[in-house]
């Protein structure tokens, strides 16, 4: 029997803090007036479209009309920037946001994060903001309001009808409907679903849907299995993943101890982490059956305890 073990490095500090899925590796020097210096090196998890519609609890327009820097729980600078709120398009964020950053300078310290991924703002810039209340259980949540989704991938401006970053766009015009369509699509899908396969997936217990995900695939229910996720699919990566998984044993849930990066988990009733160990057949020849060990990092989250649970990261960890 033939084990490998695949590893992809994949951050999700996305579930338990929108330093919104980074990893970051620090060079410290003493500089001025003896302040230290940190340059960091930025690991950032790609968002597609669907992705930082679906992970937002609030996407607004708005003005930034002030900011500070404070020291964060891990005594690094932080950045505080105060919004304005002019338009709503999803939550209840009230009249102002105020949105953390890395990086900064304090009396002790200057901390430049890598500046083409950490996400920054300019006093009086206008902006259209991809943002989430999903800060974990650090001790210092209080202190601030929202992270931007995906970092610079969450942070918008409007320019000539488009509503565009460097990687992504939404026509002016139909940036209602765009969203819209992107937030119900799961749940269009869901609607279609039998009633037994619906009542599945009203389960309480997050590890349950990752089993009926598994068994979803195996059975070929690949609606069902769509509608374990947070956003649906039908790319040729995940179609090729599903079809290498139609036979796979000894399934294994377990509460991981640590992130990849040795970071603490923060587990909710609105995120929570699990490593999914499996068997699977890849084929059964004269020799018996050739098999592949896999170990999967998988987070699941919903926005509020009536909603159910739905996977949002699945990829494998080292």
């Amino acid at each position: 029997m033939k084990y490998t073990q695949i590893t992809i490095f994949i951050l999700v500090a996305m579930l338990a803090s929108s330093l919104a899925a980074c990893g970051v590796k620090s060079n410290d020097e003493l500089g001025v007036n003896n302040k230290t210096i940190v340059n960091s090196e930025i690991e950032l998890a790609s968002y597609d479209k669907a992705q930082i519609v679906n992970e937002a609890t609030v996407i607004m327009e708005g003005e930034v009309i002030s900011k500070e820097v404070k020291e964060d729980f891990e005594k690094f600078p932080a950045t505080d920037f105060t919004i304005k709120v002019t338009k709503v398009y999803k939550g209840e964020p009230g009249k102002e946001v105020i949105v953390r950053t890395q990086g900064g300078e304090t009396e002790k310290m200057i901390y430049n994060p890598e500046s083409d991924k950490v996400v920054t703002f300019k006093i009086g810039e206008k902006v259209v903001v991809f943002l989430t209340d999903e800060k974990g259980t650090r001790p210092d949540r209080d202190d601030f309001g929202y992270f931007v989704v995906g970092q610079y991938q969450g942070k918008f401006m409007e320019q000539n009808g488009k509503i565009k970053n460097e990687k992504y766009e939404f026509n002016s015009s139909a940036f209602e409907s765009e969203l819209k369509e992107m937030e119900t699509g799961n749940e269009d899908l869901f609607n279609k679903l039998s009633e037994s396969d619906k009542k599945l997936l009203q389960q309480d217990s997050p590890q349950e849907i990752i089993k009926i995900y598994y068994k979803a695939i195996m059975d070929r229910n690949y609606n069902l299995a769509k509608s374990c996720l947070f956003e649906s699919t039908d790319s040729s990566d995940t179609i090729k993943f599903w079809d290498a998984h139609k036979s796979l044993k000894n399934l294994q849930i377990k509460i991981p101890d640590k992130l990849a990066d040795g970071s603490e988990i923060a587990q909710s009733d609105k995120v929570v982490m699990f490593d999914v160990q499996y068997d699977v057949v890849m084929e059964t020849n004269v020799y018996g059956e050739d098999t592949g060990h896999s170990l999967y990092f998988v987070g699941l989250k919903r926005n509020n305890s009536s909603e159910r649970w739905k996977i949002t990261v699945l990829g494998t960890a080292p």
